[in-house]
């Protein structure tokens, strides 16, 4: 009985945690899944408002909450950004209805600058490639209108006499792997931030650096972890740097409704009804709960309007026999 509610009590106050004690991060920002920091930034963000970046990695985040990545050399080519891996640095694009063929056919042979075109699966470079256009009727059996194919594409597909060749590109790095033709990925070598990430750090600018000079760093987050939490559930005394007050006053809420629900006895411990009533009322009128094997307190003590589970508290230890 004493695990099972109390696992249960536990489950309650982590589930409603991380919504309650978890502040933006200094050092991030996010676009539906993707997170974003240095040497990315967000359009029109407001974190880090004084920091420095570098042309070429600013995204844009739509009403949709997908990520979009403009070169700085043809702004009229868009890509959507599907994942970024800041310790390889490469960052898989896409585009909608698998028509990134689109967007390759107006970027032609233009710089990708800052970015190179890589395959993670062929140890990141690439060779290069001849590719040819195709425009398709609606009617076809393409979900794009328009189509690549590789110059060194064996397979013909029997579709394509029914669409319009637009043009030849020569000498492009990218190319579709035989698993997946509707991503690719793009890497960068500058700046280098792969060696702050295995370190378990972030990376920026120096601020009294040269030009392009970075640094690493510990990112300060106002984040409660699963693990510091569980330990202030169970009364370890921890140190929780967190800047906002009212994010202090959450912690010490959860803290105390923890204390209760770990109560040695398991009639001293409050139901699940109270557990969210406690919850829902202010931190500062929760009663912390007295230590389980002082006889003199009581848990139904009040304290003008202290809000505190009213059961009869009982320190007689259940006799638990032994197994022949």
């Amino acid at each position: 009985m004493f695990r099972s509610q109390n696992f249960s009590i536990l489950l309650l106050v982590l589930f409603l945690a991380p919504n309650s004690v978890t502040v933006n991060c200094r050092c991030t920002d996010k676009c539906g899944r993707i997170k974003i920091q240095f040497p990315f930034h967000l359009k029109n963000s407001n974190l880090n408002e004084n920091a420095t970046y570098l042309p070429g990695f600013e995204l844009s985040c739509n009403d949709k909450h997908q990520a979009l990545l403009k070169l700085p050399k043809v702004p009229s080519v868009s890509f959507f950004v599907k994942q970024i891996d800041y310790k390889s640095q490469q960052i898989q694009i896409y585009y909608p209805n698998n028509c990134l063929a689109s967007q390759l056919l107006a970027l032609g042979n233009s710089s990708t600058s800052p970015f190179r075109f890589i395959s993670p699966y062929y140890g990141g470079e690439t060779s290069y490639n001849n590719v040819s256009f195709f425009r398709c009727a609606s009617s076809s059996s393409y979900s794009c209108p328009i189509l690549q194919l590789d110059s060194i594409s064996d397979i013909i597909d029997p579709g394509i006499l029914s669409c319009t060749k637009v043009r030849d590109v020569l000498s492009v790095q990218w190319r579709f792997t035989y698993d997946d033709k509707t991503s690719l990925f793009l890497g960068w070598s500058n700046p280098n931030c792969g060696q702050c990430e295995a370190q378990g750090k972030k990376c920026r600018l120096k601020s009294d650096g040269m030009k392009e000079e970075i640094e690493c760093f510990l990112c300060k987050t106002n984040k409660i972890s699963t693990s510091t939490l569980v330990l202030i559930v169970a009364g370890k005394d921890i140190h929780i740097d967190i800047d906002n007050e009212g994010d202090m006053k959450i912690a010490k809420k959860l803290a105390i409704v923890g204390l209760w629900c770990i109560q040695w006895n398991p009639v001293d411990r409050p139901s699940m009804k109270t557990v969210v009533q406690m919850l829902e009322r202010e931190g500062d009128k929760l009663m912390v709960p007295p230590t389980p094997f002082d006889s003199t307190t009581s848990s139904s003590r009040n304290n003008n309007n202290a809000v505190v589970p009213s059961r009869h508290l009982n320190f007689e230890l259940e006799v638990i026999p032994e197994l022949e």
